[in-house]
């Protein structure tokens, strides 16, 4: 493949796939980003760990090598474990000395055609909001940004950064019922149809289960506690709180994802918020249910200012943040 930068200058290149394109990624990563701890996931510069993925089924990696051997540009998508439907498209890394010939777009659209083309039609993206520039990326390829994952990584500097959440639908279309506050119903229908997808809002409170159902996960590394809530039910309120008290460093943050597709979301959403959760947006058509995300972190501080979004996400932050 042959690409050129503005000045006209050339440059070949081959797309490599699979266990072949492992090399090439982590030396992306290392370019872009030196040693692995400036990276959120430091086991991504282990290439026997990550070849084990490939291996797996739960990555997909392709890289972009010159004809000269050097690496060009490298990105990812990753199976998630509790978003069945969705692959997770993350990763992207370039070689800072080949600024100029379009790469990301490059390897967006590569990832998403190979991904769509082996019958993946959802793919979500969660990236770090230190620049606009793969948010923007994204966009030009139909990612749709839906919400905010808020100080869900840590940084070197043990400073609490945030994730922008980005979805790309490339086949759903059958409407889907959503139970949600009224207040939120408009920004939500608005999602979803920029998504071609018709929301049908579902807005009175149901009475709870007899027991809530969820799981939940801590990211040691990044003192995130994801937790995904299936079913609203009695107890929510207890377990919600115990988690709080079973992990409560400093640095803590609390990512929940709301199942909306349980008619006692409307009631738990309620309480999350009388438990100090604030709204975050949404995470849609990414699994067997449909969600909301809740966030909420314990000492660490998060400077919204610092915060790098294109027009469409600042428009979604804006509104997050007003509801």
């Amino acid at each position: 493949m042959l690409v050129k930068n503005k000045n006209g200058k050339e440059l070949n290149l081959d797309i490599l796939s699979g266990e072949d394109a492992v090399p090439g990624a982590i030396e992306c990563l290392r370019l872009t980003y030196g040693d692995k701890e400036n990276y959120y996931n430091p086991q991504a510069f282990d290439e026997q760990w990550v070849k084990n993925e490939v291996r797996a089924g739960n990555i997909k990696i392709f890289t972009a090598i010159a004809g000269n051997g050097d690496p060009l540009v490298t990105l990812s998508a990753t199976r998630a474990r509790n978003f069945e439907k969705a692959l997770e498209a993350g990763v992207l890394a370039r070689n800072p000395e080949y600024a100029g010939f379009n790469l990301g777009d490059l390897i967006i659209e590569h990832t998403v055609n190979e991904c769509v083309n082996a019958g993946n039609s959802l793919l979500y993206a969660c990236i770090v909001m230190h620049h606009s520039l793969v948010g923007e990326a994204c966009e030009g390829y139909g990612f749709v940004p839906t919400g905010f994952l808020f100080g869900a990584c840590r940084d070197k500097s043990s400073q609490k950064q945030s994730w922008s959440v980005y979805v790309k639908n490339s086949g759903r279309t059958e409407p889907i019922a959503l139970y949600i506050p009224e207040y939120i119903g408009l920004f939500v229908k608005e999602i979803y149809e920029s998504l071609g997808i018709s929301p049908i809002i579902q807005c009175p409170k149901s009475p709870f289960s007899a027991q809530c159902e969820l799981k939940y996960e801590q990211d040691e590394y990044h003192n995130t506690l994801y937790i995904y809530i299936s079913k609203c039910g009695g107890g929510l309120r207890e377990k919600i709180s115990g988690l709080e008290q079973e992990y409560n460093d400093n640095l803590q943050t609390y990512s929940i994802f709301l199942n909306i597709n349980d008619p006692g979301a409307v009631e738990g959403f309620e309480m999350l918020k009388e438990l100090g959760y604030e709204f975050s947006g949404l995470k849609p058509l990414c699994g067997n249910n449909e969600f909301i995300i809740m966030s909420k972190t314990r000492e660490g501080l998060i400077d919204y200012t610092e915060l790098k979004m294109s027009s469409a996400l600042k428009s979604v932050f804006e509104r997050v943040k007003s509801l």
